[in-house]
């Protein structure tokens, strides 16, 4: 099951360029177009593709676990998304995922 998520993941918006994150004056901005692993205490709850911005908030689609493919949208405060942890492309975003599965906790929790 968790190969099939990973496998259709990875197909998801592979020919998108995604843009870098820029942190500027403690907001974020830029993050339209990258991959989110939806982080809440430390905990990871799911992925989402930031598909655009309206006024103070992203539009964020969540990414349904079992078939892969984009599924609710949600509009996000900027201040609610200091947990995530942003990736510029698909394939930076599977590896962390496979990664959090295999080990069972974020390694970049480790370096702060």
């Amino acid at each position: 099951m968790k190969d099939l998520i990973l496998k259709r993941f990875r197909k998801m918006n592979k020919s998108k360029v995604m843009t870098k994150q820029i942190v500027a004056h403690g907001e974020m901005s830029n993050l339209v177009g990258m991959y989110a692993a939806i982080k809440l205490d430390g905990k990871f709850i799911q992925m989402a593709y930031i598909y655009g911005k309206a006024g103070k908030y992203y539009v964020v689609q969540a990414i349904n676990a079992i078939t892969g493919t984009p599924n609710i949208a949600k509009l996000v405060k900027p201040k609610k998304m200091l947990e995530w942890v942003f990736f510029n492309s698909s394939e930076l975003a599977t590896e962390w995922l496979k990664q959090y599965h295999e080990v069972g906790y974020d390694i970049f929790d480790l370096c702060v």
